[in-house]
């Protein structure tokens, strides 16, 4: 099962893909270049995601405003509608997160598992983007402890 997990952003736009039981397969941050419509730049950053990586599921954090960050609550929440959107249109399941929550399950499973971690989870989640770290931290839990998809059992 691969996953895709992302922090949602359209000037930042942090993303790790997985593969159960738990393999980080990419992560990273996307920020569009100055001059382009950051809109359709993401869009087709998110196309070419789905496309290359086939994730059977994509989940996304749910969007909260600190302090008086409003004016970003408009722009955030066409990224998410965008992803909703493409996730329907490729068929693919997606799960919106609660921050604290999946804080708190990250915190679970790290302590439970850190010293057994591949290099790769290690360098994702000392990236340098708080962006890339959040989804990369999103990811963790979500392969480690989730029950199988149908195409997993198949086989």
């Amino acid at each position: 099962m691969v996953v895709l997990a992302v922090d949602p952003g359209l000037a930042n736009f942090g993303y790790a893909v997985g593969k159960k039981p738990n393999e980080l397969i990419d992560y990273g941050t996307f920020r569009p270049k100055r001059g382009e419509d950051k809109f359709k730049s993401l869009q087709f950053f998110i196309v070419s995601l789905l496309k290359e990586y086939q994730p059977e599921m994509v989940i996304y954090e749910q969007y909260r405003v600190y302090g008086r960050e409003y004016s970003h609550l408009h722009k955030t929440s066409e990224v998410i509608g965008l992803i909703k959107t493409l996730c329907e249109m490729h068929s693919i399941a997606y799960i919106e997160v609660n921050h604290a929550k999946w804080k708190a399950m990250f915190n679970r499973v790290y302590s439970a598992c850190h010293l057994k971690l591949p290099l790769e989870w290690k360098q994702g989640l000392q990236a340098k983007s708080e962006h890339t770290r959040d989804a990369v931290m999103m990811l963790l839990p979500c392969l480690l402890y989730t029950s199988p998809s149908p195409r997993d059992r198949q086989k």
